[in-house]
């Protein structure tokens, strides 16, 4: 009997490393969860055709300047029906309550081409920014690779109001696997120590 529990705990331990290690090695390929932000479902008839978005609206943390609008005010700058914008010409953001990755946006000044400033940032620390310039009132798309965000900003370089629509994140998803492969290697450890005296 003593002879298997000592042969046991080595090939427990081995194959806890080898669960952690293939784990570990799917952690690049493990799927992330893309989101959309549309707000068209921000909106419902007869209410107001622009008012505030609401404090958590999907989820996420709006500032007091991000206000949604209908297309009846901006027909071709929403790609549906409703879109954010700028009021008061002054900075829109939008705080996720934990990190994504900003993957695209579309981005359509009001009255004419503007450069738009678009800011990443992770607890208050400013990770990323790009100028691009909206040069029509149809909807631009523009596309980043801001990983590890926490907050997005959007502003214009000069006074100017723009929409901002189809706002797309990814939501990453393999630190649970992280987790799991950390607390097979340190029971295969603890099982090992404990074994051993």
């Amino acid at each position: 009997m003593d002879s298997l529990r000592k042969g046991t705990v080595p090939r427990l331990f081995g194959l806890s490393i080898i669960l952690a290690a293939s784990l570990f090695l799917q952690v690049p390929t493990a799927q992330a969860i893309t989101t959309v932000i549309d707000f068209e479902n921000i909106y419902a008839w007869p209410s107001p055709a622009w008012s505030p978005i609401p404090n958590n609206y999907d989820g996420h943390t709006w500032n007091q300047n991000s206000w949604w609008l209908t297309d009846y005010w901006a027909p071709t700058a929403v790609l549906g029906n409703v879109g954010m914008y700028n009021v008061r010409q002054q900075a829109l953001s939008v705080n996720f309550n934990h990190l994504v990755n900003l993957d695209s946006v579309y981005l359509t000044p009001v009255f004419g081409p503007l450069d738009i400033i678009v800011e990443g940032w992770n607890e208050g620390n400013l990770l990323y920014s790009l100028t691009v310039m909206a040069s029509n009132t149809q909807a631009n798309l523009f596309t980043f690779g801001y990983a590890g965000i926490d907050t997005v900003g959007f502003r214009s370089s000069t006074p100017g109001f723009f929409v901002v629509d189809n706002l797309t994140i990814t939501n990453p998803e393999p630190s649970s696997l992280i987790l799991l492969g950390t607390g097979l290697v340190g029971f295969g450890l603890w099982r090992r120590t404990k074994k051993s005296n």
